[in-house]
């Protein structure tokens, strides 16, 4: 398993520091991750992740004990956000064997597991979405549903209930609502902006553009309304994460100690 280490871009934090210290966080193009206040949404850059000379970032996911893991060109890398120390605990062209996969997005599912999206292509029978699975405590991946489509490679994706799921297509500018059953379309929204991410805020789900604008997201209408701007971002924004964090066991630790189930470490809105 490869180690390497993060480049911070400001000094060290403390773990009491980081854990909790913004409503939610966000990565810019250029691998920098920022926490972001949720009531001024005023952005604070804490540091810059190496990016193991792939592509970039194109989502992340905090994961509790001041870790957060990134989706980068399909390799799931975890970050220690105090010693800065890094490590791939997954590849996802390790679990194919054939054709080319793409993989983005990263979200909790409804059985706690990490939720990847994956876009296929290469193959005689043309291009797939797949949404996959990956459970952090055991290692076994799993691919809940796929299915063929002429839809580009979803930049986040989001599980609505145990059967269907929202993608989210940065380049055209739309979301689809579709079921896992047999990857059937619901809807479709089109918006105005150019979504790159969703996220998740007291209970409420919002969508991130690559201007670091946010917005509010009705699953049943697709309305989607301004919430507000993030201020001090450098770039291009690529991904958010809340502060709500889904723990997983670091590299080493027994797995009957690392279950932590799910902390909530985030302060609401007034």
């Amino acid at each position: 398993m490869r180690t390497t280490q993060l480049i911070f871009t400001a000094c060290l934090f403390s773990s009491t520091t980081l854990a909790g210290v913004s409503d939610f966080y966000v990565a810019g193009a250029d691998s920098r991750i920022y926490s972001v206040d949720g009531e001024t949404l005023q952005a604070t850059e804490i540091f810059q992740i190496d990016r193991n000379s792939q592509i970039g970032i194109n989502d992340i996911l905090f994961t509790g004990g001041d870790t957060m893991l990134a989706n980068i060109t399909g390799q799931l890398v975890q970050y220690d956000m105090v010693t800065g120390v890094q490590t791939t605990i997954m590849t996802i062209s390790d679990h194919y064997d054939t054709g080319l996969q793409h993989a983005w997005g990263l979200t909790r599912t409804i059985d706690d597991r990490i939720g990847i999206s994956i876009y296929e292509f290469g193959m005689p029978s043309g291009t797939r979405q797949a949404f996959g699975a990956y459970d952090p405590f055991t290692g076994d991946y799993e691919e809940v549903s796929s299915y063929p489509s002429d839809d580009a490679g979803y930049m986040d994706i989001h599980q609505v209930s145990s059967s269907t799921m929202l993608g989210l297509n940065w380049v055209d500018g739309h979301v689809t609502y579709v079921d896992l059953n047999d990857g059937s379309l619901i809807n479709r929204f089109e918006f105005s902006f150019d979504p790159v991410s969703f996220l998740e805020l007291d209970g409420e789900l919002l969508i991130l553009d690559d201007r670091s604008r946010i917005y509010t997201f009705d699953v049943l209408t697709g309305e989607a309304e301004s919430y507000g701007s993030i201020q001090g971002i450098d770039g291009t924004a690529i991904g958010a994460a809340s502060s709500v964090a889904f723990r997983i066991p670091a590299p080493g630790v027994p797995m009957v100690l690392a279950m932590g189930g799910l902390v909530a470490a985030r302060r609401r809105r007034g």
